[in-house]
């Protein structure tokens, strides 16, 4: 199960029992819902919640730019916009960190100017639903927006998928929740 549907019901759980701020201390163990739809209803389990977040950063040719294009379409929000640096939200949540490649303050963020950029990784952004999905391509459409792989049902992982290319090559694919076959 995806830690941030994991976290989601964590979340629900606590405030249900009047606890939310306990949530927010590192370390917490919280009584959590599993949707996990490959067994038959809820189950209920202990899980570790606020040990570390993942704050993926791109190495970008222009902050500007690449800041622009992650707003524009993917729908996401700058709380830190500069030339060298970009910290981008979706809604409360910090998601995604662009960073100058030639700005050196962190030492090296990349092997060398002749690898290739974004190798072997990619983005992945969940939408709400199959409309705002198909609202983002939209959005990706009329910003000129390379689409790698156009939109199509994934049968594996039970969603819809579409991989775009942002100005900077990386590798970033929109997908739909898990929707369980009928």
């Amino acid at each position: 199960m995806p830690r941030a549907v994991e976290l989601a019901w964590a979340r629900l759980d606590a405030c249900a029992r009047g606890t939310a701020a306990d949530l927010e201390r590192p370390g917490r163990l919280v009584r959590s819902r599993s949707i996990d739809t490959h067994e038959p209803g809820p189950r209920w389990r202990t899980a570790k919640v606020g040990l570390v977040k993942l704050r993926p950063m791109l190495q970008v040719g222009d902050v500007a730019v690449s800041s622009q294009w992650y707003q524009t379409t993917i729908g996401l929000r700058s709380e830190h916009g500069g030339d060298e640096f970009e910290m981008l939200f979706d809604g409360d949540d910090f998601v995604l960190q662009l960073h100058r490649l030639d700005a050196h303050e962190h030492g090296l963020l990349q092997p060398g100017p002749d690898v290739l950029v974004g190798a072997g990784v990619s983005l992945w952004f969940e939408t709400a639903n199959r409309d705002a999905f198909d609202s983002l391509i939209g959005r990706a459409r009329i910003a000129g927006t390379r689409i790698a792989e156009e939109p199509k049902w994934n049968p594996l992982a039970h969603h819809h998928e579409s991989t775009l290319i942002d100005p900077d090559g990386y590798i970033v694919v929109v997908n739909t929740p898990f929707e369980p076959t009928t």
